[in-house]
């Protein structure tokens, strides 16, 4: 048994160690992170300082913004409606929409909800003109998603690129990432439920799993606990404000280990986290399941809000 100890100690401090490494190498500075299995947390750490100036220590509860993982919040959110019968994944956005989307090379073919949800829709990458940062104010923005949307995806718009649509590829071909199609999903959660997007994930995800340290709006969040952004510069960290990102369906979701574990434990147990359902176990296999025929990428694909990265020889991945 005391081998046995040893043993163990000696592996969590070399796995420690290799985090810390990782870390500096990596110019950030601060993480948290839980190892999940089955249902049960079995580890979890924090390690660096979530405020470097005042060598604030970050834990398991320091929130940080959690970038593309908010996608899978946003499918989540928009496959609890199609559980309620308020579409079907292969009806044509343009049911719900108030504007008409199609891909100006291809005119006449249909873009379905599950091609916006598996990034197979023939929106391409997005341009550098996307705006990424709102500094200032929290959701709701009174021209986002709309009249913003229009704008970025209709020929004419003010923000409209040819660019945003492939050109050789028709919907429901390809999958190829891009994150425009994201906003759309967030707008037809907006659309279909009559909530405004932010809302309705606090009312239907966060609240129901006791996630009660995550949203997309920073004045509902205590702001001592979320970790100040930094740029690594010329050998040394510039502090950066708290911002809050214009396309929160996107990337804006912020969230601490301990509540992001809830949620991943829930999409793990087949839509149930402590007794909680948010979801039925058929939709979440959906979710689960490579969507489009094909991707222009080599070892991932796409399913419904997830990534599925291939590993030989091992079950699947679910990013």
């Amino acid at each position: 048994r005391q081998e046995s100890q040893t043993h163990l100690f000696s592996t969590e401090a070399s796995f420690d160690h290799l985090l810390t490494i990782i870390l500096r190498i990596g110019h950030y500075p601060s993480m948290s992170a839980c190892l999940i299995h089955n249902t049960t947390i079995i580890w979890k750490k924090a390690y660096g300082f979530s405020d470097l100036e005042a060598h604030k220590p970050a834990t398991t509860q320091t929130i940080y913004i959690v970038a593309s993982i908010t996608k899978t919040i946003t499918s989540t959110a928009l496959m609890q409606l199609y559980e309620q019968g308020l579409f079907q994944l292969d009806d044509d956005v343009n049911i719900y929409l108030p504007f008409p989307l199609r891909n100006p090379n291809f005119p006449n073919d249909p873009i379905t909800i599950r091609m916006i949800l598996s990034h197979s829709s023939s929106l391409s990458t997005d341009p550098m003109a996307y705006h990424w940062f709102n500094y200032s104010n929290p959701p709701p923005i009174p021209w986002y998603p709309n009249p913003w949307l229009q704008e970025y995806l209709l020929p004419g718009g003010a923000y409209y690129t040819p660019e945003i649509w492939d050109t050789t590829q028709r919907p429901g071909v390809y999958m190829q990432y891009a994150n425009i199609n994201f906003d759309i999903a967030g707008y037809l959660v907006q659309l279909l439920s009559g909530e405004p997007f932010h809302e309705y994930c606090n009312d239907h995800i966060f609240s129901p799993l006791g996630m009660v340290r995550t949203g997309f709006r920073l004045p509902d969040l205590p702001i001592d606990d979320v970790a100040f952004p930094y740029l690594y510069d010329n050998r040394t960290y510039q502090k950066l404000p708290h911002y809050q990102i214009l396309h929160y369906p996107i990337g804006g979701l912020m969230t601490t280990i301990d509540d992001l574990s809830c949620y991943l434990i829930a999409h793990m147990n087949q839509g149930v986290y402590n007794g909680t359902r948010i979801l039925q176990n058929e939709t979440v296999t959906l979710m689960h399941t490579i969507q489009p025929p094909g991707n222009i990428y080599k070892n991932f694909h796409y399913g419904l809000g997830w990534m599925i990265v291939e590993k030989p020889l091992r079950k699947n991945v679910y990013i």
